[in-house]
């Protein structure tokens, strides 16, 4: 009976993510904060602006944050650049592997230990940014001041 249990794949996966604490998810910051808070974010394949296909966990300098931005807000990189360079990486992303929880995503902010800090789906350009500057203020630190 034990064999067939673990001949099944939901079940591997369970243990999977149990065993190498890939499960492991934190408490959200607020209770009307995106599902994917706090989650392990999934290791999607993104192309991004200007790059070939590469590993979400690639890009990033695991000592900073990783800003993938999925509908190409071009205010993005400068701000993140002005505000918390060397803290924060921003990148375009142009494509991605399929992942259902991720439909709908325009912003995700990655901390360095691979989990979703912040994930916004707001169409709203305006209420988007501001969502991102409050966010990144509170991971990253104040913008310009390098903490």
């Amino acid at each position: 009976m034990l064999d067939e249990f673990l001949g099944t794949t939901e079940v591997n996966q369970n243990l999977a993510a149990r065993v190498s604490a890939l499960g492991t998810a934190y408490p959200a910051r607020r209770p009307d904060a995106d599902p994917l808070e706090g989650r392990r974010m999934s290791g999607i394949g993104p192309t991004t602006a200007g790059s070939s296909a590469t590993r979400v966990y690639e890009p990033a300098d695991r000592s900073r944050f990783l800003l993938l931005d999925f509908v190409g807000d071009e205010t993005l990189p400068p701000a993140v650049e002005a505000g918390w360079s060397g803290r924060v990486e921003a990148v375009t992303v142009t494509g991605w592997d399929h992942h259902p929880e991720l439909a709908g995503a325009s912003e995700i902010l990655v901390r360095p230990d691979g989990h979703v800090a912040w994930a916004s789906r707001t169409g709203d350009t305006a209420e988007r940014r501001a969502e991102r500057t409050r966010t990144l203020a509170v991971w990253a630190g104040a913008p310009g001041t390098g903490t």
